[in-house]
């Protein structure tokens, strides 16, 4: 026996004189295995230093221990900040179960064959979508493969787990205590209307303003703006049609138009007031700072983990309920 050796399943096969896969099921416990090569076995390891490969224990117990964080394509260039702290909050919730965080990218040029390829290579357990779109490629494929999975924002499927923060009555009670403050009209910056949160967000908009028996006004109502081009002319827009303030659904679109109007010699909050329905680092860090809806994504992306454990089989602990908010004030609406 060498000294300091750290043991294989074929080690422990080859010094026992068994087949590998005997000395597997004698391990696991599954499969027929003789009362006296099991014992052999868990002698021969108890008094080795035998350690299991990761393939050796997916083998044995049919489960990799990984699951897929999967980000939509332009995360990697406009919410990397919110990646960042769902991720934080993924990696602490899937630690304390032994479990691994693999990172991955929907995109959809290649028809989701790099999802597709770690669906049927068996390289997962389960799957977190960090994106809810109206028919949801992704969602479709892991449904007809029967893979465990949890999605951010709401899901169409009728049985899929899903979290989501409180979006539509976050978006509503900003939008209405800037109303409550004399602030009128508002203009509404929002990105895709496939997904789910710009509407929800757009929905807590007017429900707003129907609370306050205020009409929106519907030419400073710009929506699917991605790009920063359409974004810049619909904050010149929304100013020169008298908006008070201007709303935006992100982050990234307000510290764009916070930029683009300081370019432009507009002064915020003098010439015209700016809140967006996320609050991130972006938003304390412009000039002046931003009034924003701060959500815990830590928390939720810790939620959504232990949701998708819970439905693997572990047995789960910690908070499972939903996410809170809290509006914040800052110098771009005073």
């Amino acid at each position: 026996m060498e000294k300091n050796k750290i043991y294989t399943l074929q080690d422990v096969a080859n010094e026992l004189g068994l087949d590998k896969s005997t000395v597997s099921r004698a391990i696991s416990g599954k499969g027929r295995v003789g009362a006296d090569t099991k014992r052999r076995v868990r002698e021969f390891i108890a008094s080795h230093d035998y350690r299991p490969s990761a393939s050796a224990k997916g083998l044995a117990t049919n489960k990799t221990n990984n699951l897929a964080l999967v980000m939509p394509e332009d995360y990697l260039s406009k919410h990397m900040l919110f990646f960042k702290e769902c991720l934080v909050g993924f990696v602490l919730a899937a630690k304390e179960y032994g479990y691994y965080i693999v990172n991955s990218v929907a995109e959809s040029n290649d028809n989701y064959s790099h999802i597709r390829n770690m669906v049927n290579d068996r390289k997962v357990d389960g799957m977190i979508l960090l994106r809810s779109v109206r028919d949801n490629k992704v969602e479709h494929i892991l449904v007809e493969k029967k893979i465990p999975y949890v999605v951010f924002g709401r899901s169409e499927e009728p049985d899929a787990i899903w979290v989501d923060n409180d979006n539509k009555n976050a978006s509503e009670e900003m939008t209405e205590l800037l109303l409550m403050k004399g602030i009128y009209p508002l203009a509404l910056i929002g990105g895709d209307s496939s997904h789910y949160v710009t509407t929800q967000r757009y929905e807590g908009f007017m429900e707003a303003h129907r609370k306050r028996n205020l009409k929106p006004v519907e030419n400073l109502i710009f929506m699917d703006v991605t790009e920063q081009i359409r974004l810049e002319t619909a904050a010149k827009e929304a100013l020169q049609r008298g908006a008070e303030c201007i709303i935006c659904m992100d982050e990234v679109q307000a510290y764009t138009v916070s930029l683009f109007f300081r370019q432009q010699g507009v002064v915020v909050p003098g010439d015209i007031k700016l809140a967006t329905c996320y609050d991130s680092p972006l938003n304390l860090g412009s000039t002046p700072a931003i009034t924003a809806i701060h959500f815990d994504s830590v928390g939720l992306a810790k939620l959504a983990c232990r949701l998708l454990l819970k439905k693997l089989g572990e047995q789960v602990t910690g908070e499972t309920g939903s996410a809170k908010y809290q509006i914040i004030l800052r110098e771009s609406t005073r």
